[in-house]
């Protein structure tokens, strides 16, 4: 028997349901592909921070939690401006404090 999920669109067999919702819960293993293309395609295949698209775009949990994957979290950038953010989410990581992980410049639509 096969319950449908909501939030990733697949038919789960009812054995597996339970382990199945709860990788959602805890944000699963990391963006996979179609929440990346989305990602992309909300920026508009541009850098959310630099505006640059003619580099291959990746993208960046702002939170800094690989595990986060919802869409508010997930942004794409070009490579310099991911290790930039990155560098960022760690020294705030490592001077234990709260960051707005944001820069202002992030085109979020």
């Amino acid at each position: 028997m096969l319950r449908h999920c909501t939030i990733c669109k697949r038919d789960v067999e009812l054995s597996e349901w339970h382990r199945h919702s709860q990788r959602h819960r805890r944000g699963g293993k990391g963006a996979n592909k179609q929440q990346k293309k989305a990602a992309k395609a909300r920026a508009g295949y541009a850098c959310a921070n630099c505006g640059r698209s003619d580099l291959d775009l990746e993208v960046h949990h702002i939170d800094g939690n690989w595990r986060n994957n919802t869409w508010t979290n997930l942004i794409a950038l070009c490579p310099p401006c991911h290790v930039d953010a990155d560098a960022e989410v760690q020294a705030a990581r490592e001077q234990h404090r709260d960051i707005d992980h944001r820069p202002r410049t992030y085109k979020l639509s």
